[in-house]
Order: C-alpha cells, then sequence, then structure tokens
C-alpha cells in the first residue's frame, strides 16, 4: 500500500474497519468545538496483518509533517512487535504491556538528515489515559 502525503493535519485511526466506525463522524465534530485544526482518516489492516505494512504505516506517520500520530485499536500488540525499533520513545505502559494506545510526534523537533524534506519528528508513544476529552484530543497529538 502506499500512502499520500496530507496536505492538511492529519490524525489517523488504525483498525480493521475504521470507515464504520463512530469516531469518523463525532471526530470532525470534536476538532470543530475544540479548534484542532485537524481531520481524522483511516487506516484498515486486516486482524494479524504481515509486520511489512504495519512498519510501511509506522514510517509513513513518522516521516509526513502534517501526519500527527494516530490512534490504534485491535492491532495495538501486533503493531508494536512489528514496528518497536521506529520509535524513538516508547512509554512505560507500552514497554511493560508490550501493546500500544496511540503514536504520537514529540514536541520538540531533532535535526536528521533527511534529504530535501527537512527536519523529521521522532515518534513517542503514550498510553490512553488523560484527565478530560479536551486534554485528551489536543494532548496526545501535541495540538495547541
Amino acid at each position: 500500500m502506499s500512502y499520500t502525503p496530507a496536505t492538511e493535519r492529519t490524525i489517523y485511526f488504525i483498525g480493521t474497519t475504521t470507515g464504520q466506525s463512530s469516531i469518523m463522524k463525532v471526530f470532525p465534530r470534536w476538532a470543530e468545538a475544540l479548534k484542532l485544526n485537524a481531520v481524522i482518516k483511516g487506516i484498515d489492516f486486516v486482524p494479524d496483518e504481515g509486520a511489512p505494512r504495519y512498519r510501511e504505516a509506522v514510517r509513513f506517520i513518522k516521516g509526513d509533517p502534517l501526519s500527527l500520530g494516530a490512534l490504534v485499536t485491535t492491532h495495538k500488540v501486533n503493531l508494536l512487535k512489528a514496528s518497536h525499533d521506529l520509535f524513538d520513545e516508547l512509554d512505560p505502559y507500552a514497554e511493560t504491556l508490550g501493546e500500544i494506545s496511540r503514536l504520537c510526534h514529540v514536541a520538540v523537533w531533532r535535526t536528521r538528515s533527511v534529504g530535501a524534506s527537512g527536519s523529521v519528528r521522532p515518534l513517542r508513544l503514550r498510553s490512553a489515559t488523560c484527565s478530560s476529552p479536551q486534554r485528551e484530543a489536543r494532548g496526545a497529538f501535541g495540538l495547541k
């Protein structure tokens, strides 16, 4: 599968039938109410998808400047197993449980040589805990 670079700030939803999920209808309303200035797009994998497909998705999100991160549902364990080495940081929950709920870019930019595309933001994994929906929606992906 090839991914098209985002043309606006985008959060991905990684699952099996993302188009049927209520989040695809709810998120645009949340984004508007919370002034997130971001859209959501689904990435569907079959259960137990092969490691190369998971790695390709993580590489894409990591390297695309307008891709803010992703929420992960069905593939929490397999995605991390397949792409553990692609992350610059893992939170203690991801390390202990061997699964992830979301991946997001670290707030501080690190410069690496990536050719004409400039700086790349490394990924950090966080637990799914939060104190409020607004904090979750904004803080999970470094949104201001």
